[in-house]
Order: structure tokens, then sequence, then C-alpha cells
């Protein structure tokens, strides 16, 4: 599990906010919606750090705490220290604690993830080494060769 979220969260959290893909991205988006969509808008909009009740829309800097968050009370329900009854109440409270936001429904708090119900127990914890892979997961950044333009993406030399 912890490889396939580095993997996801390498391409979420900072493949699509690095530089060379927003400097790709921009003209794409500008000639697709015919309307001018500016690198530093994209960046603006892509690195902006906003407390969320909802883990998958988190930024960078509050991601962690939500996998805390669930970590805490995975660790509870199991231990048999947190009644399931009790769970709602219990992460209203941790979350705003942890970053002083409360979700205003279940929905947006206990119930907003497929993991549990779906019987993945242990996932969370598998979560808390993702954003930092074994560096040999990605190759090293290369500079764009001089013939690259804004409609190719970066070149990329492999090892």
């Amino acid at each position: 599990m912890a490889t396939h979220e580095s993997q996801s969260l390498i391409i979420e959290m900072q493949a699509v906010r690095s530089d060379a893909f927003l400097a790709h991205l921009a003209p794409l988006l500008t000639s697709a919606f015919n309307k001018p969509i500016t690198q530093g808008a994209l960046k603006r909009r892509l690195r902006h750090v906003e407390r969320s009740c909802i883990r998958v829309e988190a930024d960078e800097l509050t991601y962690p705490a939500h996998v805390l968050l669930r970590f805490r009370l995975e660790q509870a329900l199991l231990s048999g220290d947190l009644p399931i009854a009790d769970l709602p109440a219990a992460w209203n409270d941790s979350l705003q604690n942890l970053l002083g936001i409360t979700p205003p429904d279940d929905a947006h708090g206990c119930l907003q993830d497929i993991h549990w119900y779906d019987g993945a127990i242990g996932y969370f914890p598998a979560t808390r080494s993702a954003p930092w892979p074994p560096p040999n997961f990605l190759p090293p950044p290369a500079k764009p060769s001089p013939r690259s333009t804004p409609t190719s993406p970066p070149a990329i030399s492999r090892p």
C-alpha cells in the first residue's frame, strides 16, 4: 500500500505542482479552453494552502494531519478504546484539535473515505511514508532540451 500511495502522491502533490509541469500545462489549457491560463495562476491555485475537511482535497501541508487523524482513530477503534458509535464525535473533535476545523456533517467527516467500510484496515498507517519514497523511484530531474516546445513534456533522463 505504501508503494501505491507514494506513487499517487508523487504525481498529485509533487509532479503536477512542479514548475516544469505547470509550464507545459498552461499553454495546453489556454488552447483547450480558449482563455488565457498562466503558469502563475496555476501555481497559485495548485500550491494554495488552506485547511479542508476532505483528505483528497488537502494540500501538502495539511495532508499529513488527515493521515494522523485516521491513524489515531483506527488504533482506538481496533483496541476497543473507541466504540464505533462514538466515531463521528471523535472524528470531529480530532479534526478540530489538529486543524482547527469541524466538518459540517459525517459525509465530510468520518464517512468521506471508503477504506474502513471497504475493509482496508491499516491503510492509513501505510500512507505515513508516502510523500517520501526511496530516491530510486524517480529518475533525477533533467533540464529540458533546447528543442523542447511548450506542447511537449520536459525531457526526463532515465538511469
